[in-house]
């Protein structure tokens, strides 16, 4: 984060916010591609949880990406600023409002049935001695 050894004054979730823009705008992470778990981004980053989520829910409001409680954060468009040439058309226009919609449904029936499968398998542990 930043130049090493140079003092940066920012707070530690907009340099977190940004960092995650930036790599956003590189094309680390694509349009429709989740972001790291909270938990995977606070060890990269050095920081804790809440302060990842403040970081998020900056992008969040600038309609970079979209997240649900229990779901990752899903990328939803490329920063304003980022370059034409760098992006293909279809990445420069954003996902639409149709598919933004169905992907966080299709997350959350893969959560539901995650859900649902180990709850199986504990009721198929618990009845195998019977």
């Amino acid at each position: 984060m930043g130049k090493p050894g140079a003092a940066d004054r920012r707070k530690v979730y907009v340099r977190i916010a940004d960092e995650l823009r930036e790599d956003i705008a590189a094309g680390r992470y694509t349009v429709g591609e989740t972001l790291p778990s909270i938990a995977k981004l606070g060890e990269q980053f050095g920081a804790a949880g809440a302060t990842v989520e403040r970081a998020l829910s900056v992008l969040r409001e600038e309609g970079l990406i979209m997240s649900r409680q229990g779901t990752p954060s899903i990328v939803t468009k490329q920063p304003p600023h980022a370059e034409p040439s760098e992006q293909s058309e279809d990445a420069a226009e954003g996902p639409s409002e149709e598919f933004t919609l169905l992907w966080a449904q299709l997350q959350e029936i893969r959560e539901h049935l995650r859900r649902q499968s180990a709850r199986l398998d504990e009721i198929d542990e618990r009845t195998r001695n019977l």
